[in-house]
């Protein structure tokens, strides 16, 4: 059998880091433990901040680290923070999602926002493949991705915010490639395969450049409305790598030159 590679240098220093620095802090400092949830921020003693709303997309996307991790009660942690978030964050009479809770822990909106949503699915897709039971809450996150479809590709939020963005649609191609990975559904493939075609056609320029912003049908905005992220890009490269690895298909997007 072949010995796995060792790491290069940096990516084990980035290893080492998030085991011994990273992970303790935010499994500890970082979870107020009256309620498994996360602090919104600390400061740079390591002290919460109480007072501060929280994003609910951040008990989502600290799920997701602590479910891939190899400790198992960091694993679980990240369980509670998804259960809780799953169980408290939805309106029981709308069955819209809030962005936003205040810090006593009070729904303050209905924004049923994509970019929340998407990381929901990250999260549910990295607990699944770790063991927990994730099918009710799939279904119920595509119930609540299914209220924002349009034509092509999904709204913003609930109210249809605008401009339409590239980033949301970004990290729904992230979290429905893992989702793919975990379940196998045809349906999941084609949800990030529409994400993955809406970049081609209108979000990536000939000169392999990323626009951000969109009007309602997605042409691209001009001027000052229009910007250009080289971190979304990278992204954008990193993921569609990995949709190769993980459903074998060629995303189609000139990597090299991007």
């Amino acid at each position: 059998m072949t010995e796995p590679s060792p790491l290069p240098a940096w990516a084990a220093a980035l290893a080492a880091w998030q085991e011994t620095r990273a992970l303790p802090l935010w499994t500890r400092a970082g979870i107020d433990q009256s309620s498994d949830t996360v602090w919104e921020a600390l400061d740079y003693q390591g002290a919460p901040l109480r007072g501060l709303k929280r994003r609910q997309r951040v008990q989502f996307r600290q799920a997701n680290v602590f479910a891939r991790s190899p400790d198992p009660q960091i694993r679980d942690l990240g369980w509670r923070l998804f259960r809780r978030t799953m169980t408290h964050g939805f309106d029981p009479e709308t069955g819209l999602f809030s962005a936003w809770v205040s810090p006593d822990l009070q729904r303050l909106d209905q924004t049923h926002d994509l970019y929340d949503l998407a990381f929901g699915v990250l999260a549910a897709a990295h607990l699944g493949a770790a063991g927990f039971d994730v099918a009710p809450d799939i279904a119920r996150l595509e119930e609540a991705l299914s209220y924002l479809r349009g034509a092509e590709g999904w709204r913003e939020t609930a109210a249809d915010r605008q401009p339409r963005r590239q980033n949301p649609h970004m990290h729904l191609f992230e979290a429905m490639t893992a989702l793919y990975a975990l379940t196998k559904d045809a349906a999941h493939l084609a949800m990030a395969q529409h994400c993955l075609d809406l970049i081609a056609d209108h979000a990536l320029t000939k000169d392999a450049r990323l626009l951000e912003f969109f009007a309602p049908d997605w042409t691209p905005l001009e001027g000052d409305a229009q910007a250009h992220e080289p971190g979304h890009l990278a992204e954008w490269i990193y993921l569609a790598d990995r949709f190769r690895a993980t459903t074998g298909i060629a995303s189609g997007l000139p990597l090299a030159e991007m």
